[in-house]
Parts: C-alpha cells; sequence; structure tokens
C-alpha cells in the first residue's frame, strides 16, 4: 500500500472514476452525477471559512496501483479554540 498527493486536474480522470465507483455517495448524498468543475470545488478545493487553500492536502491510498481510498487533511486548522489541529476526512470505495 502507498500514499500519494493528488492534483487536480492531473488526477482528474483516476479521482472521478474512483467516487463515481462508490455507490452510497450517490445512493444516499447525491441525486445527480457532479460535472468535473463541482468535483474539483467540492473535494480540492472546498475549505471552512479563516482557513487558507495551502493548508489543505488531499491523498490516494494505493493497492497495487489502484486508487482504494482518499485522505483529505485541513493542517493548522483553527476551531473556535484558538488550538490548531489537522482535520482529516476519509473515504473509501469498497
Amino acid at each position: 500500500m502507498k500514499w500519494r498527493k493528488l492534483d487536480w486536474p492531473q488526477d482528474q480522470t483516476e479521482f472521478r472514476d474512483f467516487l463515481f465507483a462508490n455507490k452510497d455517495y450517490f445512493t444516499e448524498y447525491q441525486t445527480y452525477s457532479p460535472s468535473d468543475e463541482e468535483i474539483e470545488q467540492e473535494f480540492f478545493l472546498s475549505i471552512p471559512t479563516h482557513a487558507q487553500l495551502t493548508q489543505k492536502e488531499v491523498f490516494g491510498i494505493y493497492q497495487a496501483d489502484q486508487l482504494m481510498g482518499v485522505v483529505d487533511l485541513l493542517h493548522d486548522y483553527e476551531r473556535g479554540t484558538k488550538v490548531r489541529n489537522t482535520f482529516v476526512s476519509y473515504f473509501k470505495n469498497e
């Protein structure tokens, strides 16, 4: 298993295919297939208020060169307490 930082648009097709293969996401949370622009905004550009895009990194988890999961990191994130955290959002494909 290996990790690699994902880059949009370089990894656009691979990430889109991974996302669309996650059927639960589309049956439970989405009523339509998002456009590439919506995918980029939601997963690569979306950050909380008072955060900078430079704090965000999206990593792919690979097994045998196949994208198996994604980790969305937000470094040095302040959540009202002035304590800096690293926020981790993770999702995988079954």
